[in-house]
């Protein structure tokens, strides 16, 4: 079992990118809306629109993944090493 402090900065990690999924998809909806209203554009619509719904799907995989694994991830030696060298507030 991984160690606490290991652990919630695992969870905190996996959270993190989370919400850059999420930004992600923002970015991609708003690709959507300009590109909407130009002629010739439907096909690259629907390929950006198909595109966030895939990244959504993953969205939901890691959020699962995480949510049976919460307080029980671990980081490896690159992780666990930037936590240790962490300002301690």
């Amino acid at each position: 079992m991984a160690d606490p402090k290991i652990a919630a900065a695992a969870d905190a990690r996996v959270q993190r990118a989370l919400n850059h999924i999420e930004a992600a998809q923002r970015e991609l909806d708003r690709a959507c809306q300009v590109l909407c209203p130009v002629i010739g554009g439907l096909p690259q619509y629907e390929r950006a629109g198909r595109l966030h719904r895939t990244i959504e799907l993953e969205w939901h995989r890691l959020a699962e993944w995480a949510r049976k694994r919460k307080g029980k991830l671990d980081l490896d030696e690159s992780g666990r090493r930037e936590l240790e060298e962490a300002p301690h507030v």
